[in-house]
């Protein structure tokens, strides 16, 4: 059984991910009904909620029903934090990059709906994949002698 520092933080990571793929399918939508010219008003706020509360039980349970594992808690905080700068720094660059360079120009929200890609697969392929730790470390403060 997981603690519930480990859990809570596995529950953070699934909900900001939940958040960045219930924004990008937003945008698949958005640049659907724009692109066939239907007039439509959503509000998917209460939508956006339920997805980001449901991702976070998810991951609560998750992680709390997995045995834990050597640096999966380690691993996850650098995601978290990892998709956190990025979530920021990349809206604000891809999209004006994408500008200087005629990029799409037809497609409004081509740059932040890439930005919103690049964060996910940037945070997850670097940490989980490659094995970077750019936050804390190559080891565990708690770790060190």
């Amino acid at each position: 059984m997981s603690s519930r520092r480990a859990r809570l933080v596995g529950g953070l990571q699934w909900a900001i991910t939940g958040a960045y793929v219930f924004l990008f399918g937003f945008l698949a939508v958005a640049w659907y009904l724009r692109a066939t010219r239907t007039a439509v008003a959503l509000d998917l706020s209460p939508a956006f909620v339920a997805v980001v509360v449901a991702s976070f039980l998810a991951g609560y349970l998750w992680v709390g029903s997995c045995a834990p594992a050597a640096g999966a808690h380690d691993r996850r905080v650098e995601v978290v934090l990892t998709m956190l700068v990025l979530g920021f720094l990349l809206p604000f660059g891809v999209p004006p990059l994408f500008d200087r360079l005629g990029v799409g120009r037809t497609l409004p929200l081509f740059g932040v709906g890439v930005a919103y890609a690049l964060t996910l697969a940037l945070s997850y392929g670097l940490v989980y994949g490659l094995g970077f730790r750019f936050f804390l470390g190559p080891e565990r403060p708690d770790a060190r002698e």
